[in-house]
């Protein structure tokens, strides 16, 4: 594999057997537009294969995974074009979505044609690797380098939702102001009216193939009808519907000043795009242009240890780690946590021990107060001291049902004269109500670390509604009568990351704990629930896992069910 020099000679881009364009507009931005199977990959890969003759350093976004026939020739008999090729079924390194940065500064330092093909990717992994690539590419690149964008309106959307927007920006950055950096761009969409407005405005020459999409048309007419006479963008828009395969318009008014219908010319390299068609043998190349891989790998490997070296988002991390080292270490150690693989219990199991827990919880109630009547009888009935002594001391009270539960990882409010008269599990419930708001008895109860169905529970709710300090059946709210209870004795919940390190801290196992806080790291993207178990390393049939994505949604911490989100209170 050898570096391109970027020279150019005088035979210029034969986009077609009778017409050519100057090298020089390798540094321009082209937008090949057209219907699905009109060609447009093909002529896109014939632009490609005169810029990487001609020595320019040439780069393809590859999501679909069409790109790898570059490196055979046409027939798969002889070798094609040393092109190195960065993930897909046919690669010679692999792709990571988090190595954008790092290929970027190998492409600019090396200057060798490339196909990053993304096709094995996710499609939020896809925009992560995008986004850091161009973002460096754009930021680093000095020298003549050109880049293709296949599906182009994945990356330039006219519509940019969540998530979209810094890889837009990119795009945009590349586009407008690549030129000046040495970058130009070939935009490549079957969507012209899916593809965003301010990337399409900036085009230097456009090439459409067929199209008939009234919308695509109308894009294509908008594009044409400023550059062009009235008459001349009649006749393309007339033509669009009905132009046959390979033939196509180009229309470059700055460059060129021309206006032209062309025949695009045959590939020399392979077809990988080609739609196979039922009964016929696909065909496989046998011989393929060869790439020092080994080198290549070294070079990488160098690249991502300088990178690592002097990233500052690596470098904040380090920091931030160091940080959290030295507050630990000022610490006691945290208790030892031991994970036990519990079996999944059943639905009519876990109503048999509510139930069981319910009758309980009562016995236990009614022992208390059984001890309590017993101690206040005791005392009528013991004769008056006539003597001076000091009186003793007065008994501690006899602690309620709802005490003998194990202690809640709930900070405890500290009682006062607003709430001494409150239960535990009264002064809880109103906690979890002041703090998260109106929730189901089934969140309350989770919010407290109690059984919905137990007896101590339905009991405390009963005696709060009672006393009207509570309202609501489906949805449990507190009044402003247990507002005033409750008094200052608790606290608002925090917001952003220390809201999540309240959850974790609080209420959350293990599980729940690992999987929310993978979730708040892909905010605001998705993740299936296979990719999840995967990063945080659980079985998705565990019953362990499952249980911990249901407990999430039901303290509406996440939602989704096929891929999950996190909620947007947890993320800053």
């Amino acid at each position: 594999m050898t570096a391109s020099t970027g020279a150019a000679s005088s035979e210029g881009l034969r986009l077609a057997e009778d017409f050519t364009m100057p090298v020089d507009m390798v540094t321009s931005t082209f937008a090949i537009l057209g219907k699905k199977g009109r060609g447009k990959t093909h002529c896109a890969s014939v632009l490609t294969e005169e810029m990487i003759r001609e020595g320019v350093p040439t780069c393809i976004l590859d999501p679909t995974g069409a790109w790898w026939g570059l490196r055979s020739s046409a027939d798969g008999t002889a070798p094609g074009l040393p092109v190195v090729i960065f993930g897909g079924e046919h690669c010679d390194v692999d792709l990571p979505e988090t190595s954008g940065t790092i290929i970027a500064d190998v492409l600019i330092e090396q200057r060798f044609p490339a196909v990053l093909d993304m096709s094995l990717l996710s499609k939020s992994a896809r925009r992560r690797f995008a986004t850091e690539f161009l973002e460096r590419l754009y930021w680093k690149n000095r020298l003549p380098l050109h880049l293709c964008l296949d599906e182009a309106d994945e990356i330039a959307p006219q519509r940019a939702h969540a998530g979209v927007e810094r890889l837009l920006g990119a795009t945009e950055d590349a586009v407008r102001r690549g030129r000046i950096r040495g970058l130009g761009i070939t935009l490549i969409s079957q969507r012209a009216a899916a593809l965003s407005k301010s990337v399409l405005s900036q085009v230097d020459s456009l090439i459409v193939l067929g199209m008939t999409a009234p919308h695509d048309i109308s894009a294509v007419d908008a594009w044409v009808g400023q550059h062009a006479e009235e008459a001349q963008a009649h006749e393309v828009k007339a033509t669009l519907p009905a132009l046959p395969v390979g033939e196509a318009w180009v229309w470059s008014p700055e460059w060129l000043g021309v206006l032209r219908r062309v025949h695009v010319r045959a590939r020399t390299t392979f077809d990988s795009s080609a739609t196979p068609k039922t009964g016929q043998v696909r065909l496989q190349p046998k011989q393929w242009a060869q790439v020092d891989v080994a080198a290549l790998a070294y070079r990488l490997a160098d690249a991502e240890q300088k990178g690592a070296e002097t990233d500052p988002r690596r470098l904040r991390a380090r920091v931030r780690d160091l940080e959290r080292q030295l507050a630990a270490a000022s610490e006691p150690p945290p208790p030892r946590e031991i994970e036990v693989e519990v079996p999944v219990v059943t639905e009519e199991q876990t109503a048999e021990l509510d139930q069981l827990v319910g009758r309980l919880e009562q016995v236990a109630q009614a022992s208390a107060e059984s001890a309590q009547a017993l101690a206040e009888a005791l005392g009528r009935a013991r004769p008056p001291a006539h003597d001076a002594a000091p009186a003793a001391p007065a008994a501690e009270p006899e602690a309620d049902a709802e005490s003998l539960q194990a202690p809640s990882s709930e900070v405890t409010p500290t009682p006062t004269s607003g709430n001494g008269g409150l239960g535990k599990a009264e002064r809880e419930i109103l906690v979890a109500l002041a703090q998260h708001g109106p929730r189901t008895r089934t969140q309350v109860a989770l919010l407290t670390r109690r059984s919905h169905r137990s007896g101590g529970f339905r009991n405390a709710l009963s005696r709060l509604r009672t006393a009207g300090l509570v309202e609501g059946r489906g949805e449990i709210a507190i009044t402003e009568a247990g507002r005033t209870m409750l008094g200052g004795a608790w606290q608002p919940l925090p917001t952003g990351s220390a809201l999540l390190e309240w959850w974790c801290r609080t209420l959350l196992g293990r599980a729940e704990r690992t999987i929310l806080t993978e979730l708040v790291r892909c905010w605001p993207d998705e993740v299936s629930v296979d990719e999840l178990a995967a990063r945080t390393g659980y079985s998705r049939a565990s019953g362990g896992f499952r249980n911990a994505l249901s407990r999430l949604r039901s303290l509406e911490l996440a939602s989704g069910r096929g891929s999950l989100r996190a909620a947007d209170t947890l993320a800053e």
